[in-house]
């Protein structure tokens, strides 16, 4: 019997059903609770076009690892020869790459411990320990590594003594970075990225935890054969929900993270989170990650945190409008004004919605390099008015988002 050569999982819409059973396994005891929503891996066919998308977008994603493991526990051992092959060179690889990774990690935090400077380590290896138990559990192509903001210079003189070089030039601690942005990237000649941070998160979403806290609610976790200190599962939860709206919920890798974290800390203190969310004024950020892992990846939620998190009808909005685009496949609208007007969804504080607004005036002088310059900066607002005008779309405020498709038990609620 002949078979086509194009084959059903080329469709957007099918491969995100792929991608929503492939982030299950982060989402469950040790069965994907996705899987029921998508296809399996045994309807796939057993020639080689049909995997080829599948295969394509799960690079992509950077979901290779939770892919393994689907297929691990499929029942499925007969795959065609070259995606098998694929598929072990590409474990090969991965496993090569954490070895150095995981090596690297061990030279910084060594290395910061003696010169006297406290660090927490946090995604890369240390959160793939935290999810799966090895630190080859989950894709990354960087460390990164806080300290205190008092520190970040003697921290950046550490890594420059381990052989890493600055990507910026700007490196030194007078210079216009320093001041103005809260990480630095450093490369190894071996290939090692290490970001260098003293803040979390970027100025158009910045999560304000203080160093003392999550030093505080911090703990250890045993990477290979030694121990780094990393966020506590509070501040890890908090943290990776502000990566994905950082990023506009475009990546299937950060539900993957989210529904992982559920799924491993079923000790989680939910009242710590929402306390350290109003504080932090990142409740809305909070909601969405978790209506999308709940509703994407069927993450494990109570039913009481289910019922909080749709308390707020934009948050609801916003969740559903990412899953959409998510399950089809679509691309995130990248113009300034869509940008903007996310950020400005999403913040809840008027401050913080104005710091979105002079952030994203300083984004459009630094591609002429003026962000150093008085004068670049006066002269940003400008351009950014400019270039909303021209984006002849809705003005900033639009129509009422905060009820617009939204069924009225959930419009209707008011925000505690």
């Amino acid at each position: 019997m002949s078979h086509t050569p194009l084959s059903p999982a080329a469709s957007p819409r099918v491969q995100a059903r792929w991608l929503r059973a492939i982030v299950g396994p982060c989402s469950s005891d040790g069965v994907c609770a996705s899987v029921a929503a998508g296809p399996h891996p045994a309807d796939l066919p057993d020639y080689e076009q049909g995997w080829e998308p599948i295969l394509g977008r799960v690079e992509a994603e950077g979901l290779g690892p939770h892919f393994a493991r689907l297929l691990e526990g499929s029942g499925r051992p007969n795959l065609p020869k070259s995606v098998a092959d694929a598929l072990r060179r590409s474990a090969m690889s991965r496993s090569a790459r954490t070895l150095v990774q995981v090596e690297a990690l061990r030279c910084v935090t060594d290395d910061l411990s003696r010169a006297g400077i406290p660090a927490l380590s946090f995604k890369g290896p240390a959160l793939a320990c935290v999810l799966t138990g090895e630190p080859s559990g989950r894709e990354y192509s960087d460390l990164d590594v806080l300290v205190p903001r008092a520190q970040r210079q003697r921290a950046s003189e550490v890594l420059r003594r381990l052989g890493y070089v600055a990507d910026a030039p700007l490196a030194q601690g007078s210079g216009s970075t320093f001041r103005h942005a809260c990480a630095m990237a450093f490369r190894h000649a071996h290939g090692v990225s290490v970001d260098l941070h003293w803040g979390l998160a970027s100025p158009l979403f910045p999560l304000r935890l203080s160093w003392l806290g999550l030093v505080r609610r911090s703990r250890r976790v045993r990477v290979a054969d030694f121990e780094v200190m990393t966020f506590g599962p509070e501040d890890t939860l908090l943290h990776l929900c502000m990566h994905g709206a950082k990023d506009d919920w475009a990546y299937w890798s950060a539900l993957a993270d989210i529904a992982g974290l559920l799924a491993a800390e079923r000790g989680l203190d939910f009242d710590l989170v929402r306390g350290l969310a109003t504080k932090a004024g990142t409740r809305r950020v909070l909601r969405v990650g978790l209506l999308l892992a709940t509703r994407v990846a069927l993450a494990p939620l109570p039913r009481y945190l289910r019922s909080w998190a749709h308390h707020d009808a934009t948050a609801v909005e916003i969740a559903r409008e990412a899953e959409e685009r998510l399950l089809a496949g679509g691309a995130v609208d990248q113009s300034i004004h869509a940008r903007l007007r996310r950020a400005w969804r999403t913040r809840e504080r008027y401050s913080d919605r104005l710091t979105a607004v002079l952030g994203a005036a300083v984004r459009v002088a630094e591609p002429r390099g003026e962000e150093a310059s008085a004068w670049g900066w006066l002269r940003a607002p400008g351009r950014l008015l400019r270039d909303l005008r021209s984006d002849a779309r809705p003005p900033l405020g639009g129509a009422d988002d905060t009820s617009r498709g939204i069924a009225p038990s959930e419009a209707q609620r008011p925000v505690p």
